[in-house]
């Protein structure tokens, strides 16, 4: 208590002010963002799974065996997650979401101390704090549950404690290296670069006289360990389903390149030395440097993102505020003008080389909301540096303008968060099957559902998690429907098949999609015209996404034809079914 008492004043400021960060990142957080992706509904399946039963979903994978419980998504995830599913068991959002919270709200002290250490000045460690708390990419992943930023934490963290430690104490570094490393698939092939570029900046800065193996023998340790763990986990890779992945790197696309080759040579007239100029390596490092400079594409870094690859996010603004391209390139400058920075220059470069290698290997599209999204880090630190260098201009104004640009493109963002973002962010559907979730809780008990759906596993997962169904007494209910793929629990069955209309005399409320045919072969406006259909439509353009039959919970509510909400009720579970059936569903 007597060291709290005694803080600086510059230390008091640092903790109001990452008080009032996580004070912004759980504004509002169990209503905007409205969705839940399927990433990150599956992340607290498992979370919520290992804090009941110690057991993923299935019943059928332990944390500690450091393999993927489903080849699709990282190992680790969600044992992180897992104490959060303990802290708060009746709330499904906030449980969802807290370790981003609290990861996201930490990241950015973790930046300043590594710029704190590269640099060795206040100024640039305090404004690169400011610059990551507020930094678009940052402050909605941290409202998210996506595991890119909980390996870039760790793998940040880890970094800091490299610069930070002497000695043999930098051995410490391992713990997040580990966690980091284990938390996101994508950033896995950067780990032994990124260590090996560390662990050499190192030697580089000690002095001459420090330059044997034995004063260095930490960092020969560290360096070792890395190779040696990562080689040991490609081995493993080879016996788990989730080493399928490697097949999706671009080196093993044989088929594609060569179809590429072909398709090029068929469009050029015949030479010579076409082979020369046009064959599978030519192709693959036209493609490699393609998808690297994505990484580097100035508008969606810093006007707008991808909304096809990105529904999930605010879309309508880049990864940084657009004056930060203005500072990364004063930083940049700065460092390499600055003569006692020139190591730091060359290790901070060689770190943004590296980052987008992630993006450029991969055989589908780059992303860089999450394959580059280790670069981010690394230009807020740059961006750190150059607002340092403004601020040390003698003339105040210089600071003044700045500051009030910085504020009115803040503002503007929080309002795109807050007012635009919860309607636009429902697009595809995310938000439909949240919906589902809420409607299927509000029905009685002896009522039955039939959910039909293109994708009976990520749906069926999506209502067990909002509906709060992992629980002790659904427990072998539900890892049987998991290993059998007969995704049914309690009073609802979800399925990928077509429509009985047999089913529909039964009472049963039938949810389908619009992918689901009828299973006669007619048409759905064949159907009985006194069958009265309830929709849950789009928000954005009123298509339907789920059409109810038989409904049993809005029947007794006058609904309009279309949707249309303007008021904040995105906080869904919380309304009355009132409120819920006249906000969200439509009846013609």
């Amino acid at each position: 208590m007597k060291k709290l008492i005694f803080l600086t004043r510059e230390q008091w400021l640092v903790v109001l002010f990452l008080l009032i960060s996580l004070g912004l990142r759980i504004y509002k957080i169990t209503a905007i963002p409205p969705v839940i992706s399927h990433d990150e509904v599956y992340y607290m399946a498992e979370a919520k799974a290992l804090a009941v039963s110690g057991h993923d979903p299935t019943g059928t994978w332990r944390p500690w065996w450091l393999t993927a419980a489903n080849p699709l998504f990282a190992e680790l995830p969600g044992t992180l997650m897992m104490p959060a599913a303990w802290l708060f068991p009746n709330n499904t959002v906030l449980a969802a979401k807290a370790t981003a919270i609290v990861l996201g709200t930490i990241l950015p002290l973790v930046l300043a101390g590594v710029a704190g250490e590269l640099t060795k000045n206040k100024l640039v460690t305090g404004l690169t704090l400011v610059l990551a708390s507020f930094n678009p990419w940052i402050f909605q992943f941290s409202r998210m549950g996506f595991d890119a930023l909980y390996s870039l934490s760790f793998y940040f963290l880890a970094i800091y404690l490299m610069l930070k430690l002497k000695s043999w104490q930098r051995l410490w570094a391992i713990i997040p290296l580990i966690l980091g490393f284990y938390q996101y698939q994508g950033l896995k092939v950067i780990f032994v670069p990124m260590v090996l570029a560390t662990l050499f900046y190192l030697w580089w800065q000690s002095k001459p006289q420090q330059r044997t193996w034995q004063k260095q023998l930490p960092l020969l340790i560290m360096g070792s360990f890395t190779v040696v763990f990562f080689t040991v986990h490609l081995l493993r890779m080879g016996y788990q389903e989730a080493g399928g992945r490697v097949n999706d790197l671009v080196f093993f696309q044989d088929q594609y390149l060569a179809k590429q080759v072909d398709l090029q040579r068929q469009q050029a007239i015949e030479s010579p030395v076409q082979k020369f100029f046009t064959n599978k390596l030519t192709v693959l490092i036209a493609e490699l440097a393609n998808k690297y400079l994505q990484a580097f594409e100035p508008t969606q870094l810093f006007v707008h993102g991808e909304a096809r690859r990105n529904p999930f996010s605010v879309y309508s603004r880049g990864v940084f505020h657009l004056v930060t391209v203005v500072l990364i390139i004063i930083g940049l400058i700065n460092l390499w003008q600055h003569r006692s920075w020139r190591k730091q220059a060359w290790f901070l470069s060689l770190l943004v080389l590296l980052a987008p290698i992630p993006a450029a290997i991969n055989a589908s599209d780059s992303w860089i909301m999450f394959r580059a999204s280790f670069l981010f880090p690394l230009l807020i630190i740059l961006a750190g540096i150059g607002a340092s260098k403004i601020w040390q201009i003698k003339k105040p104004w210089s600071a003044i303008i700045l500051t009030v640009i910085y504020l009115l493109l803040v503002s503007d963002f929080f309002y795109e968060y807050f007012y635009r973002y919860p309607i636009y962010g429902t697009k595809e559907q995310y938000f439909a099957e949240r919906l589902l979730s809420s409607y299927l809780k509000r029905g009685t008990a002896d009522q039955q559902f039939l959910v039909l759906a293109d994708e009976d596993y990520f749906v069926f997962t999506e209502i067990v998690v909002h509906n709060n169904l992992i629980n002790q007494q659904n427990l072998d209910q539900l890892q049987q429907a998991y290993q059998d793929k007969n995704y049914q629990a309690n009073n609802f069955t979800v399925a990928t098949r077509c429509l009985d209309v047999n089913s529909l005399a039964n009472k049963v409320t039938v949810i389908a999609d619009p992918s689901v045919q009828l299973c006669d072969g007619r048409s759905k406006d064949q159907l009985p015209p006194e069958l009265r259909v309830t929709e849950i439509k789009s928000l954005l353009d009123n298509g339907t996404i789920f059409a109810i039959y038989q409904d049993s919970v809005c029947d007794d509510y006058p609904l309009d034809s279309r949707v249309q909400v303007q008021q904040d009720v995105f906080a869904v579970e919380q309304l009355t079914d009132q409120q819920f059936c006249e906000n969200f569903l439509t009846r013609e």
